[in-house]
């Protein structure tokens, strides 16, 4: 699910190194680029609202402003309601994950030599 906008009443762009990393500021220093509004946190604000009526939150993207919910029907109706939701994509239907579970890479090999490709499954959940 999307967010329409990203409100933070915790983390402001004058001090970046509430929400980014060491590394990430020194980066950002040496390439001469500022923090913008793509690097705030999903606003925890949402998250607690989606939270309350997800059945699980699975993972948050400060980047694409989005969080990956496991929801019923309800659920999905609820959130697609809510004021500051942009949009609802299903995806894994049917598919319930466990509390805290991750979808792990495994690494396939293509049928040329020295070509891999990252593929994700759902080995190692549960």
């Amino acid at each position: 699910m999307y967010f329409k906008f990203k409100p933070q009443t915790d983390f402001s762009l004058q001090s970046p190194q509430e929400f980014l990393t060491e590394k990430a500021i020194q980066r950002r220093n040496r390439e001469g680029i500022q923090a913008d509004s793509l690097d705030l946190p999903v606003s925890a604000k949402y998250l607690d609202e989606v939270g309350g009526i997800a059945e699980y939150v699975l993972f948050a993207s400060k980047w694409i402003n989005a969080a990956v919910l496991v929801a019923d029907g309800a659920g999905i109706s609820a959130i697609e309601a809510l004021p500051f939701v942009e949009k609802v994509e299903l995806v894994g239907i049917g598919f319930l994950a466990y509390p805290g579970a991750r979808i792990q890479p495994e690494k396939k090999y293509l049928s040329e030599p020295g070509e891999s490709q990252i593929e994700y499954s759902g080995a190692g959940i549960g």
